[in-house]
């Protein structure tokens, strides 16, 4: 499972690390003096065991093309576009002292057949370069990567003139210690366009394998067909208790640029909306608030006054589920109430006509006798 450190202690790849110190039975953090360097000593295993993994869906195998990828702490290479989100997921958990535990690849059999007949590729196909390039950039090395090394170094100037290439071997070298007995695991999943409900099972094992107290996963948002986000979403669904974690990426990569340089994208708040308008179905068709207290709930960027309208929602279908009509009008009251007093934090919400179309809802509920709805 994933790596963690369970003191304070002075970390080579990032300097001074703050992690929280398990506590005794007195209810006091333990104290260790000493600084622990992950060179010398294996780290401090959690009580819970965290694991970590990325899924991809592969692309097929293309001609050659150099790409920098980057955000304002991180830059990286690209000979494919599927390194660079990988890449950006390893560095950023290595900031907090974790490891990824598995990466999956889910392929068809097209991106696992095409080969092309540049001579780079040495007839891989687009799972075996990638491998090879996270490997490489990992600090285990392969003859053939360092083929593809060589060629980015060849062709490092954009149409200017200009390098814009950048150097990952700081990164590389540090990386190299760090997962030096823990190499991730390469996982490839055979799914074809998830028609079949054995492809879509097994794709949900295999996210789920070796998986005990909970998951971090880490999505890359761009490959596969146009059909496959929902698919997976339909899974995420399904195994979501297990998810203590879910990030997804994207980069707004585009063949031919002047200057290939592409930046990294937080692409959960796509998805967010997705979520939410599934969740204002559930309440608004079948009375199930559940769904969208739990969305504003888990929403760091929410304010706390949204997530308890959030609630008064919630509590006021559990009261139709229930037919306590005398309870129900307390709590369409309540909402009532409470969208008086919160008037402002309501207008500047992003949600803002997601809770009007539910408040008119329930305003609905008030102005005409309860009864009238069953």
């Amino acid at each position: 499972m994933g790596k963690y450190y369970d003191e304070d202690y002075e970390d080579e790849f990032f300097g001074a690390v703050k992690a929280k110190g398990k506590k005794n039975n007195k209810g006091n953090k333990s104290k260790i003096n000493n600084k622990i360097d992950y060179m010398d000593e294996k780290p401090v295993k959690k009580e819970k065991s965290i694991t970590r993994k990325i899924i991809l869906n592969v692309s097929t195998i293309n001609e050659p093309e150099v790409n920098m990828y980057y955000d304002a702490n991180f830059e990286c290479n690209g000979l494919i576009s599927l390194e660079s989100i990988t890449k950006y997921v390893i560095y950023k958990l290595a900031e907090e002292v974790k490891t990824v535990d598995e990466i999956i690849m889910v392929a068809s059999k097209f991106a696992r057949d095409k080969r092309t007949k540049d001579p780079l590729w040495n007839n891989a196909n687009s799972i075996e370069v990638f491998q090879d390039r996270i490997k490489g950039y990992l600090g285990e090395n392969s003859e053939q990567n360092q083929r593809y090394e060589d060629y980015i170094q060849a062709n490092n100037k954009d149409k200017d003139g200009n390098v814009f290439i950048c150097d990952e071997s700081s990164n590389t070298k540090k990386l190299k210690k760090r997962y030096k007995d823990c190499m991730p695991k390469f996982t490839v999943i055979d799914f074809e366009d998830g028609k079949d409900i054995e492809e879509l099972l097994k794709l949900k094992n295999a996210i789920l394998s070796d998986v005990n107290d909970g998951l971090e996963l880490y999505v890359d948002t761009k490959g596969g067909n146009r059909n496959w986000i929902f698919q997976f979403d339909a899974i995420i669904g399904m195994i979501k208790d297990k998810i203590i974690k879910l990030e997804r990426y994207e980069t707004d990569y585009a063949r031919g640029k002047s200057v290939p340089k592409h930046q990294f994208v937080d692409a959960r708040k796509y998805y967010e909306m997705h979520e939410l308008l599934n969740a204002y179905n559930l309440l608004t068709n079948y009375g199930i608030g559940d769904g969208l207290y739990e969305f504003f709930k888990n929403n760091d960027d929410v304010d706390p006054e949204i997530v308890k309208l959030a609630g008064l929602f919630k509590n006021a279908m559990e009261s139709i589920a229930i037919c306590k009509i005398d309870k129900l009008i307390e709590k369409l009251n309540n909402i009532e109430n409470f969208k008086s007093d919160k008037k402002d934090i309501i207008e500047k919400s992003r949600f803002r006509l997601i809770i009007d179309e539910l408040y008119m809802d329930t305003k609905g509920m008030l102005d005409h006798d309860p009864m009238d709805r069953f």
